[in-house]
């Protein structure tokens, strides 16, 4: 299945499915590729320097922001299906994990 992002703390999640906005979903992706997200009220952003390929991007709105919050110590988690794959420190500002 796909990848959930989640934040407990204040209720918001993503469904990777919808990084396929109409046309295939993404399963796997070589090595050097990625997908992103970025806040709806900012201008596209480019890929990272570590994206040698964007795949996939999307601009969403608030109730998907799950890798922003005001507390220190908040974290989201990463699970797919019933299986938590990582808990990710929000303000460490990256989170690497092995799908």
């Amino acid at each position: 299945g796909g990848l959930n992002f989640i934040q407990p703390a204040q209720n918001l999640s993503y469904d990777s499915v919808d990084w396929a906005n109409g046309s295939e979903v993404i399963y796997s992706l070589p090595a050097g590729g990625c997908v992103q997200l970025w806040q709806l009220d900012l201008p596209e952003i480019p890929p990272p320097e570590n994206c040698a390929s964007r795949y996939a991007w999307r601009a969403v709105s608030p109730m998907y922001w799950f890798w922003i919050s005001p507390q220190a110590n908040a974290v989201f988690e990463v699970w797919r299906d019933d299986e938590l794959l990582a808990t990710c420190v929000i303000s460490a500002g990256a989170c690497s994990f092995t799908p």
